[in-house]
């Protein structure tokens, strides 16, 4: 525990993550820390067609918009995999998902 009394003010950030440890859904600041390198860890290009979409469990989730970046973004897997772990730390990212966004949906961030 880290001295804080239960009923005491907890920062945004720390109620947000233990909310999504709540959910599964993995902790928001992690994710945003991607979001926030993403062009310089995939290049401009592929950020302009693919995101990060998720990381839960150590799979990070990466959305393209079109088949055809789904397959590219699969053969970069592993890089993109060690390139997150550099960003994130070791443990951090095992795995890369890739999926198509729906028809309609947009990548844009």
């Amino acid at each position: 525990m880290n001295g804080r009394r239960r009923d005491e003010p907890r920062p945004l950030g720390d109620a947000l993550a233990a909310v999504a440890r709540d959910l599964g859904v993995g902790d928001p600041r992690v994710l945003g820390a991607l979001h926030s390198r993403w062009a310089d860890l995939v290049g401009d290009q592929l950020a302009s067609h693919a995101r990060p979409r998720s990381l839960l469990d150590g799979v990070l989730t990466i959305e393209v918009h079109d088949p055809a970046w789904a397959t590219q973004v699969r053969y970069l897997g592993e890089t993109l995999r060690e390139r997150a772990v550099d960003i994130l730390g070791e443990g951090s990212v095992r795995s890369v998902r890739v999926v198509v966004a729906r028809r309609g949906a947009t990548t844009e961030q």
